[in-house]
C-alpha cells in the first residue's frame, strides 16, 4: 500500500495522495522552467533576475548554464522525493533518509522564500515602486520556495511507519 491507495481495498482515492501529487507537479513545473532557461530559453528570465542575470542568460557562459541546469535538477529531485514518499512500497529508501531530506530541504527553502517575500511586502506597503519584475518575484519566484518548502514539509510529515509494520511486530513478538 502507498500514499495514493485506499487502505481498505488498495484502490486509488482522490484525497489520499494529494500532497505528494501537488508537490511533484509544483517542482516539475519550476524544474522544467530552469532546464528551459539552461537550454537557452528566455521566456520569463527578465522577471526572475535583474539586468546582470539577463545579460548572463543571453551570453550563456558555461558556468552559468551548468548552474541553472543544476537548479533544475535539484527541483526535479524535490519532485522525485514526493514520488518516492508516495511509493515507498516500490522504492526501498529508508524512511529516516526521506525525513532528513524533507526536513533539511524545507528548513532551507521556507526561510529563504519568506525572507524575500516579506521584504517585497514591506516594500509594497511602504509605497515603493513596482514593476513586472517586482510582482513576479513577489507572487511567483519567492513563493516557489516557501510554498514548495511547506509542501515538502507536509509530504515529510506524512512519512509514518507502514501500517502493517506494527501488526508484523506483534505477530512475531514472543508471547509474554
Amino acid at each position: 500500500m502507498n500514499a495514493f491507495q485506499d487502505g481498505a481495498r488498495g484502490e486509488p482515492t482522490i484525497a489520499s495522495g494529494w500532497p505528494e501529487r501537488l508537490t511533484m507537479v509544483w517542482w516539475l513545473v519550476f524544474g522544467t522552467i530552469s532546464v528551459y532557461w539552461a537550454a537557452g530559453g528566455m521566456w520569463l528570465v527578465d522577471t526572475a533576475v535583474q539586468e546582470r542575470g539577463v545579460e548572463l542568460a543571453r551570453q550563456r557562459p558555461a558556468w552559468f548554464v551548468v548552474l541553472v541546469f543544476a537548479t533544475g535538477l535539484v527541483k526535479y529531485a524535490f519532485a522525485l522525493f514526493a514520488w518516492v514518499s508516495g511509493h515507498r512500497d516500490r522504492v526501498p529508501v529508508p524512511r529516516w533518509a526521506l525525513r532528513v531530506f524533507g526536513v533539511v530541504s524545507a528548513f532551507v527553502m521556507v526561510p529563504y522564500g519568506l525572507c524575500f517575500f516579506t521584504l517585497g511586502l514591506r516594500h509594497l506597503l511602504a509605497g515603493g515602486e513596482t514593476s513586472a519584475y517586482f510582482w513576479m518575484r513577489l507572487l511567483v519566484w519567492m513563493p516557489q520556495f516557501w510554498v514548495g518548502g511547506l509542501l515538502i514539509l507536509v509530504v515529510t510529515a506524512r512519512l509514518r511507519a507502514d501500517p502493517g509494520a506494527a501488526a508484523h511486530r506483534d505477530r512475531t513478538r514472543a508471547p509474554a
